[in-house]
Parts: structure tokens; C-alpha cells; sequence
């Protein structure tokens, strides 16, 4: 018999064991914004339908320029939640430098 490891194999199902154990618990937190399990899971889903509606679907790969934190948190969970990869563009490029 093969063992189980512990944890879920993917990013994605951890975050909703996650979800499913601490529920309303602190997820994220910074600069005094806080987002539960619970939240976080919801506000993907949300995004993960916003970037479907816009013709994102698996294996396809997208940029993000936003600063780390929990909206980008959330948007890397939800290009994740559909299979879609994730190109984090740095905040401190200059206008010069992206284009």
C-alpha cells in the first residue's frame, strides 16, 4: 500500500483544506486588512470567473503588475484555480521599462 502524504498535493487543494478547517480565520493579513479562509476562497472564485469571462482558460498565461499583497495573493489563487499561469510583472519597473 502506497502512503497518503499529510497535506493535499496542490496549491490549490491545501488552500481549501485550509479553508475547510480555519474557516473564518486569518488568511491574510497586511496594513491592517485582513481576508478569512473563507474570504479568500470566495474572492478567487470570483476573480477566477471575472478571468474566465474574459477568455482566460488553462495553460494560458497571463501578467499581473500589482503589488504584492492580498489582491495579488488572490488573483495568483484563481489563475491557479483554472489552470492558467501567472507572469508577476514587478511594481518598480518604470513606464520606460514596460514598454
Amino acid at each position: 500500500m502506497i502512503p497518503q502524504p499529510p497535506f493535499p498535493a496542490t496549491v490549490r487543494g491545501l488552500i481549501r483544506s485550509f479553508a475547510e478547517r480555519f474557516g473564518y480565520g486569518d488568511a491574510l493579513v497586511r496594513e491592517g486588512q485582513c481576508i478569512s479562509f473563507n474570504g479568500r476562497a470566495s474572492q478567487s472564485a470570483a476573480v477566477a470567473e471575472a478571468l474566465v469571462g474574459l477568455g482566460v482558460n488553462r495553460g494560458m498565461r497571463i501578467a499581473v503588475l500589482a503589488p504584492l499583497g492580498p489582491d495579488f495573493i488572490v488573483t495568483v489563487l484563481a489563475a491557479d484555480g483554472i489552470g492558467a499561469v501567472i507572469g508577476p510583472i514587478s511594481t518598480l519597473y518604470q513606464a520606460r521599462e514596460l514598454a
